[in-house]
């Protein structure tokens, strides 16, 4: 969307299709990108120098930002909306799970086409109507990203937003975390080939994984084991 040469930037809905689009008639007024790994330092007894730090995997992308709301009571249904799990995912059996959302503003390689779910929402108002309804605010959000290749699954897991992730505390094993999360500690290989761990049984405290959907890890384990 542009106006006067000036494009403007839009939060839409993705999946589930149907929702509707939020058009920012004032852009943002600043942009903050946040991304980075996981490196854990252990220290080495006798030793002269540090052991190498080690790589604990790739931390989730999110973007911020803070934007202006003439009007913005109709927006904020909307956008506290989408920071909820869809109802179709909080049937029995499903994991619950938030819209897949798209940010896109202009031809920026960075703002043209990020996939991400909603993850919070702040406003400050700063006009009211006589009757103390507020007309304006300066709202702030932050969307995660989500990378492209994530999909829908079957209705056994859900939706592919039901994954979530964790650190790596002091005791825990991926056996442990297995059951844990589904209740079935023989799932750790779902983990580990999941996050492409190359030692199982030694994932150090602070080790970021990412947790599949139940669903998806029973199919990953029937999967390696055709």
């Amino acid at each position: 969307m542009a106006s006067n040469g000036l494009t403007k930037a839009v939060l839409s809905q993705k999946d589930p299709p149907g929702g509707k689009d939020i058009k920012f008639l004032f852009n943002p007024e600043n942009c903050t990108v946040k991304g980075g790994a996981k490196w854990t330092l252990e220290p080495t007894k006798a030793a002269k120098h540090s052991a190498p730090p080690h790589y604990g995997g790739a931390q989730n992308v999110n973007l911020s930002m803070s934007v202006l709301f003439d009007e913005y009571a109709p927006c904020a249904a909307q956008l506290l909306e989408w920071t909820r799990p869809t109802p179709d995912t909080l049937q029995k059996g499903k994991v619950p799970a938030g819209p897949l959302l798209g940010f896109a503003w202009g031809s920026n390689k960075t703002f043209s086409d990020f996939q991400c779910v909603l993850t919070s929402v702040s406003a400050q108002y700063t006009m009211f109507k006589p009757d103390g309804t507020p007309t304006r605010a300066m709202v702030s959000l932050t969307l995660d990203q989500v990378p492209k290749d994530f999909k829908r699954q079957n209705p056994t897991s859900g939706a592919i937003l039901g994954r979530s992730s964790r650190l790596v505390g002091d005791g825990d094993s991926l056996h442990s975390i297995a059951f844990q999360e589904y209740g079935d500690p023989t799932l750790w290989r779902a983990l580990a080939l999941f996050n492409e761990v190359d030692d199982p049984l030694r994932v150090p405290p602070g080790t970021s994984l990412l947790i599949p959907a139940p669903g998806e890890a029973q199919e990953i384990v029937k999967g390696e084991a055709e």
